[in-house]
């Protein structure tokens, strides 16, 4: 229900409108009863639905903190009651609490919008915006011109947005109307345990997880398709699509699916299909980039992450012109990566790159695109205090 509300929202101008004026008002009249408490910390996570991402890197830095001792860290969850965290308080996403805590909270830690559309980000609520990858396909106003979409009232709350280099910076910039003052150039938090002396440890876990402790893993993302779905849940075919490649391939390689965060409803998720496992629903995406020995993307911003890794990755880019046509890209991946639009090409390039733990081609794309990666937890953690001290 909650869903096809926001799909509502999101679709009619006239409705949306209402909905801001209204909420709005009422939550600023609300909040001038409440007083915001510098020592309360709020995280969130893709709006709700997931514990993890960069704003889970920050928390697990500063929990454990004296400097922190004394202050309250609050977590915002859709099913709160999935998750144990000591340390926090979890709160339910969009309940009566959630707005109190996020309208109480002196500094809020997120990697979307938090404001659900609405207005009602005090001055005393400093943000810190991780974001959650770098973008290959359009953003913002971009994106809101190319599909004819109606602009939301609120900008994108931040008063420290993280980048990992100048190439997010024009684009964030100049596509979400943030001023120059407000990057901080850090890396992402999350991304630093892909170069941490950590990463023997989980890829021999995960492997063993996964039962793939003696094969070569293509680790297999693509992005979400929303112009394929024009009513009801964004889905992928991705799955079954795949499935031509594994004949191509031999018997001691193994794919592992994984749908974008959007996508709502994989088709035939649940099938059983030789070398092909769905890692989809796999808690902790870092950990199979760690565990995995080649990416297989499109168009999405995992391409970035990976390159980090200096591991091989390959552009599979069979809707190439169709994607360009319905979203949008800010480059031709084409051009900056090993890429073909065909299946048994594809085969062919893992095989030759199979040999490889290092690729010239991830390395360039990563000194071409990331400037900062490695420590952005510690600089960020650096931030906050800095920020508290000062108040």
């Amino acid at each position: 229900m909650k869903n096809k509300i926001i799909k509502i929202i999101k679709k009619s101008k006239i409705i949306y409108l209402g909905y801001y004026y209204l909420f709005s008002f009422v939550l600023k009249v609300v909040s001038l009863f409440i007083k915001i408490d510098k020592k309360t910390i709020l995280f969130e996570s893709f709006a709700g639905k997931n514990f993890d991402d960069s704003p889970l890197s920050i928390f697990n830095s500063i929990k454990d903190d004296p400097y922190f001792r004394e202050y309250k860290l609050i977590w915002i969850l859709n099913e709160p009651d999935k998750f144990s965290i000591p340390g926090a308080i979890k709160v339910k996403n969009d309940s009566l609490r959630f707005f109190y805590y996020a309208m109480k909270s002196g500094i809020w830690i997120v990697n979307t919008s938090i404001e659900r559309r609405l207005s009602f980000k005090r001055k005393g609520n400093f943000c810190i915006n991780t974001w959650h990858g770098t973008p290959l396909k359009r953003v913002g106003i971009d994106i809101d011109s190319k599909q004819n979409l109606f602009r939301s009232k609120t900008q994108l709350p931040a008063d420290l947005f993280l980048v990992q280099g100048d190439y997010e910076k024009k684009i964030f910039g100049r596509d979400y109307r943030i001023p120059e003052r407000v990057f901080r150039s850090t890396g992402l938090p999350r991304n630093d345990i892909l170069v941490s002396k950590k990463n023997t440890g989980i890829r021999r876990s995960v492997r063993n997880t996964l039962g793939i402790e003696n094969r070569f893993a293509i680790l297999y993302a693509p992005t979400f398709r929303e112009y394929s779905n024009k009513v009801g849940a964004i889905k992928s075919d991705q799955y079954i699509k795949i499935k031509g490649l594994l004949n191509l391939l031999p018997d001691d390689f193994v794919v592992l699916f994984r749908a974008h965060s959007e996508v709502e409803e994989v088709i035939n998720g649940n099938a059983l299909i030789s070398k092909l496992i769905n890692v989809s629903k796999y808690p902790v995406l870092n950990d199979l980039i760690i565990g995995s020995d080649l990416l297989v993307s499109d168009y999405s911003s995992i391409l970035f992450d990976y390159a980090i890794t200096d591991k091989p990755m390959i552009a599979y880019t069979d809707d190439f012109d169709e994607y360009q046509n319905s979203r949008g890209m800010y480059f031709d991946v084409r051009n900056e990566l090993l890429a073909t639009d065909n299946l048994k090409d594809l085969a062919t390039l893992i095989k030759q790159q199979s040999k490889n733990s290092f690729s010239q081609e991830t390395h360039n794309f990563k000194n071409k695109f990331i400037d900062f990666y490695g420590h952005g937890t510690d600089l960020t953690k650096k931030i906050i205090i800095d920020e508290l001290t000062n108040r």
